[in-house]
């Protein structure tokens, strides 16, 4: 994975959990390696407590369950951008 250095500085991160080659937590942990404050969010079409277990240890990272609105998608990008979902847990 190249450097988040050489990507545009965002806010949030957005990302399915089951990915060729890297997971969306094992992205998650590099991502924030180097951008501490970004907000995530992870979504996954898999049992949501499997999802949930492996996000234990990333505080903060909003989990969203598939399949979803376009409308679920947008009020959860807002929320999380504006602070509305407290610390984390994306419930």
């Amino acid at each position: 994975m190249p450097s988040c250095a050489t990507i545009p500085i965002s806010d949030l991160l957005v990302s399915d959990m089951v990915m060729r080659g890297m997971d969306g937590a094992t992205l998650a942990r590099l991502v924030r390696a180097e951008r501490p404050a970004i907000r995530v969010i992870l979504m996954s079409g898999y049992s949501d407590d499997i999802s949930r277990g492996e996000l234990a240890d990333l505080p903060g990272v909003h989990f969203l369950p598939k399949p979803f609105s376009l409308d679920v998608l947008a009020g959860l990008v807002r929320d999380v951008l504006t602070g509305d979902r407290g610390s984390g847990g994306g419930d």
